[in-house]
């Protein structure tokens, strides 16, 4: 009787492996046995780490030089820019490096970037704005 109330006390009370010795007698079967610690032998993480399907590609812009970031911003923007130059002329380009410029600031990769590399993300959309890239 002692140890059937003994055993609902520890059950309700504390965790599970502080059950397993109950009255003098390990109560737990050996191959039940819990442990607080892992073993060496089996990893905690997979193998193999995937992001969520929901994720976007994520590039590393903050290992990159300023130099390579303005011409990578210049290549990307420059196509746009041509096809703004076509239906609204040069002061339609302008708006649009304008706007370009003020959006980059929401962009994921921004906050990463250094204060060199932010000066050469913009010149880079200012340099798109003039047709060229260097």
């Amino acid at each position: 009787m002692r140890r059937t109330v003994l055993a609902i006390v520890c059950a309700a009370v504390l965790p599970t492996p502080a059950c397993d010795f109950v009255g003098g007698q390990d109560t737990a079967p050996p191959s039940a046995s819990t442990s607080l610690t892992t073993s060496a032998s089996r990893p905690t993480t997979p193998e193999v780490l995937l992001p969520p399907d929901n994720s976007r590609p994520v590039s590393v812009p903050s290992g990159s030089t300023p130099a390579q970031l303005r011409h990578k911003t210049c290549e990307d923007l420059l196509p746009r820019f041509e096809s703004v130059r076509k239906t609204s002329g040069q002061s339609g380009v302008d708006q649009a490096a304008d706007a370009a410029i003020a959006n980059f600031t929401d962009t994921p990769d921004w906050p990463v970037l250094s204060e060199p590399q932010h000066h050469a993300v913009i010149d880079g959309a200012r340099d798109a704005a003039t047709g060229s890239c260097p």
